[in-house]
């Protein structure tokens, strides 16, 4: 296995430069003096000590929160040497874009194949949204484990997440197990066993699991949100209504609370506290774009969709069509957003 990535992991070299050196054949029973080795050595890799200097540069800039500048020196440390151990980590560490990272430690295994390096490298993985990867590295990772780390947790958690996702409960239900072995007191890790819970319509232990993530962490919105959907399920309605508003008041961009506070509101013909959810959701989405991610979504169409039909449900075509010209700003080659204006264009004659 250990092979198998390594192979894989070559296509990622950040190798610029691919001339190589010839060497001089020396006798096999020839002594050299020490000062000559040290020479030798230094022709070898004649960049080491620029590259020293650009590691500690690199990191009077991390800690100045100069990452731009940071990052743009590790890639010339790469150019100079494409498997420095250091620089990779570094740039892996500080870098906003997520393939770039997937490439440093992809590119830093070849060298340093650790539990450590490939539990970096499965987190990396994850994040990007690639579950059958992000498994296979994990696996290779627990393979690597001699001894306990603080990282177990975070494999075990994202293995129990990718499990539920596939609909796995068991599998993930053994993982969320061995995760709360390593640290029973994580509330999200209570969160997720509350949704495996929902999952397995085990409402009362769904509740128990929700109120312990809510004891260890008050504030966490995603278990306000399960208690809602659990209380809900249960017909307690407005409890439930008051367990969704907990949750938009500590987190706005909660997108599921918001998405079920405007859907419960509109079945009782309470369009104006949808509408205003949705409002403050839509707002609250742009003015959290974070413009440096390479992947940065600049609007949540789903959403503002939502929020036009209900717009247009109480004749309010005016809002209706600022939010679709909004829309279209974003999208302006969308023949369903072209369509939508001109239907709330024709409504509102």
């Amino acid at each position: 296995m250990q092979e198998q990535i390594l192979n894989h992991s070559s296509s990622f070299s950040f190798n610029l430069d691919t001339s190589q050196e010839v060497q001089q054949p020396t006798g096999f029973f020839e002594l050299k003096p020490t000062a000559e080795k040290l020479e030798n050595t230094a022709r070898k890799n004649p960049h080491a000590n620029e590259a020293a200097v650009m590691i500690t540069n690199a990191d009077v800039l991390i800690k100045a929160e100069e990452k731009s500048l940071a990052e743009h020196l590790l890639r010339q440390c790469l150019y100079l040497n494409p498997k420095h151990p250091e620089a990779l980590k570094k740039l892996a560490e500080i870098t906003n874009g997520t393939q770039l990272r997937l490439k440093a430690y992809e590119t830093l295994i070849q060298t340093e194949y650790s539990f450590k390096n490939l539990s970096h490298l499965g987190n990396s993985y994850y994040q990007n949204g690639q579950q059958e990867k992000s498994k296979e590295i994990y696996e290779m990772a627990l393979s690597a484990a001699t001894e306990e780390h603080p990282e177990l947790f975070e494999i075990y958690k994202n293995l129990g997440n990718i499990f539920m996702r596939e609909a796995d409960f068991d599998a993930a239900e053994e993982h969320y197990n061995k995760a709360f072995a390593v640290n029973p007191l994580s509330a999200t890790l209570h969160v997720n066993l509350g949704t495996l819970a929902m999952q397995k319509a085990d409402n009362p232990t769904a509740l128990e699991k929700f109120r312990s993530a809510l004891e260890l962490d008050p504030k966490n919105d995603k278990a306000w949100v399960g208690l809602g959907m659990v209380h809900h399920d249960m017909g307690d309605f407005v409890l439930a209504r008051a367990n969704i508003e907990n949750a938009m008041d500590i987190n706005p961009l909660n997108r599921t609370a918001v998405q079920l506070a405007a859907t419960w509101a509109a079945q009782n013909h309470d369009f104006g506290f949808a509408i205003e959810a949705l409002q403050n959701y839509v707002s609250n989405f742009v003015g959290n774009v974070d413009f440096s991610q390479e992947d940065a979504s600049f609007c949540d169409e789903e959403m503002s969709l939502l929020l036009i039909h209900l717009l247009c449900l109480r004749n309010q075509f005016f809002e209706a069509k600022l939010e679709i010209e909004r829309l279209l700003l974003w999208n302006p080659k969308s023949q369903k957003l072209q369509k939508i204006e001109e239907e709330i264009r024709n409504a509102s004659k």
